[in-house]
């Protein structure tokens, strides 16, 4: 942790396991996990947690197939004005190549993009 007060990045992704969940089912336990990162002894200094730009996925979007949506959630991150919108992009995944249909009640990244200015 203090490399990352050392080199004091502009954004920060942190991968959570949810150990056989597939998202969140509310915000409380994302909220809290971001809380605990940006009240660690001297991150209130580093540029992502002061431009609250700290961001959590769960693992099930990083890995195989589903991988293509942490990217575009990634890119979406990394260049706000990007005309992208991951949620689009998971739901398609879901529904054309899975025939699974998208949980609208799960949340796979924190804050949720709806929550973040840039959409």
């Amino acid at each position: 942790m203090e490399w990352i007060v050392v080199e004091d990045p502009e954004i920060v992704l942190k991968n959570v396991n949810l150990r056989g969940q597939w998202g969140w089912n509310n915000t409380e336990e994302p909220k809290q996990v971001i809380d605990e990162l940006n009240s660690r002894p001297g991150w209130e200094n580093v540029a992502a947690v002061e431009e609250g730009k700290v961001y959590l996925y769960c693992s099930e979007i990083a890995w195989g197939l589903d991988s293509i949506v942490l990217q575009a959630y990634s890119a979406k991150w990394f260049h706000p004005d990007m005309n992208i919108n991951p949620d689009e992009i998971y739901k398609e995944y879901l529904d054309r190549f899975m025939d699974i249909e998208y949980p609208e009640d799960l949340i796979f990244v924190y804050p949720p993009l709806e929550a973040q200015s840039y959409l």
